[in-house]
């Protein structure tokens, strides 16, 4: 569905821009990486990069990051810098370089397999040419950095502040008993949050995908979606029957046009001709979203001004009047050119005289001849 590409490619584009920790993403909508992601992590620079890297999560802590992988993605973690890569599994590691000229790890799909990535300030030239990160699986090991040491880089049994597992000061992930939180941080999730929350908004209250124009003949969930949203927002598709309110239908004809010219005129979307492009699309959107008050739906012309009886043969500003109220009431005159929504003319003809039976034939106004006498105009100037 588009909405969840958009949703994917949104949260992408923000976790590059955060560049912050304490960020975490879950598998309900996974994460697509077709660019180099840049993350900061304890002080430490690493590229995050895969041509379709699919993540079913991804965690950003302070000191480290970690992921799921789908199976048939890979992702490849770098540092520019040289520093030294710790990570918390050899199980599905592909490529482990750590030497004098690059640090590279990089994994194929981990299933559920999660992988942890803690990056130390020790350099991979301190290893010697040739050399394999630190993986924290062989706590027993040597791996990059020794097995026991206490200086403040190794990757499993250090106890200072900057190891990932055993470390017993208060800034380490596992046995830590306090965890200092920067504003940055929480700012960066109180933004993402939001952003999560509004998007989830606006695909609940669409009801549709709204992906595509739609004009007369067009059919499908998305004309249900508009007709429904025309119908709650004062622009009634039709009064009863198919397409009034509670029973909208897939299909786009000459009342959702028309409905649809009302609402465009209304909120000044030129030309109102009744055709869902992306400017009446994206507005449609806004205003579901809450991002655009909606206003109420304008009357085109003041019935009040009818005075006189009309008929076939009869011209003046009277029958413009009569044909923009039978267009907007779901008695549209002609689909398109004279007399259609927008383009109503000073001319009373058989377009405008079959127009005004059906309403007589609707409301029970008889004789249903097409002639607008005082029993219709009566009618018209009750039910403006």
């Amino acid at each position: 569905m588009a909405m969840k590409k958009n949703l994917r490619a949104l949260i992408g584009s923000t976790l590059a821009a955060l560049l912050l920790p304490g960020l975490a993403l879950a598998a309900s909508d996974d994460v697509t990486l077709t660019t180099d992601t840049v993350l900061s992590v304890a002080g430490v620079t690493l590229n995050v990069s895969g041509s379709s890297a699919t993540i079913e999560t991804i965690t950003v802590n302070s000191d480290n990051f970690s992921f799921t992988l789908q199976n048939g993605s890979s992702i490849q973690v770098t540092a520019p810098d040289l520093n030294q890569i710790s990570a918390s599994t050899a199980l599905m590691k592909t490529t482990d370089t750590c030497n004098s000229s690059s640090s590279i790890l990089k994994y194929e799909g981990t299933g559920q397999q999660t992988v942890t990535i803690t990056p130390l300030t020790a350099l991979c030239s301190s290893t010697g040419s040739g050399g394999s990160q630190a993986s924290e699986s062989s706590s027993g090991g040597g791996g990059g950095g020794g097995g026991s040491s206490s200086t403040a880089t190794t990757a499993t049994t250090a106890t200072t502040a900057t190891t990932a597992t055993t470390a017993t000061t208060a800034t380490t992930e596992t046995t830590a008993t306090t965890q200092t939180t920067t504003t940055s941080t929480t700012d960066a999730q109180a933004q993402l949050n939001a952003l999560l929350a509004q998007l989830a908004t606006l695909q609940q209250q669409a009801g549709g995908s709204f992906t595509q124009d739609l004009d007369v003949g067009a059919s499908g969930e998305d004309v249900r979606a508009l007709q429904r949203f025309l119908n709650t927002t004062g622009f009634a598709v039709n009064a009863t029957g198919p397409g009034s309110p509670g029973n909208e239908t897939a299909t786009f004809g000459g009342l959702t046009r028309a409905a649809l010219a009302r609402y465009q005129a209304a909120r000044g979307i030129s030309p109102a001709v009744g055709y869902f492009g992306p400017v009446t699309r994206a507005r449609i959107i806004s205003e579901q979203s809450g991002g655009v008050a909606s206003a109420p739906p304008t009357t085109p012309s003041s019935t009040s001004s009818f005075t006189m009886d009309l008929e076939t043969g009869s011209t003046g500003s009277e029958v413009q009047a009569l044909q923009q109220y039978l267009n907007t009431h779901g008695y549209t005159v002609a689909e398109s050119g004279p007399g259609s929504p927008g383009n109503e003319t000073t001319r009373f003809g058989a377009l405008t005289r079959a127009a005004l039976i059906k309403l007589q034939e609707a409301n029970g106004i008889t004789p249903a001849a097409g002639y607008f006498g005082p029993k219709t105009r009566a009618f018209v100037e009750a039910n403006p």
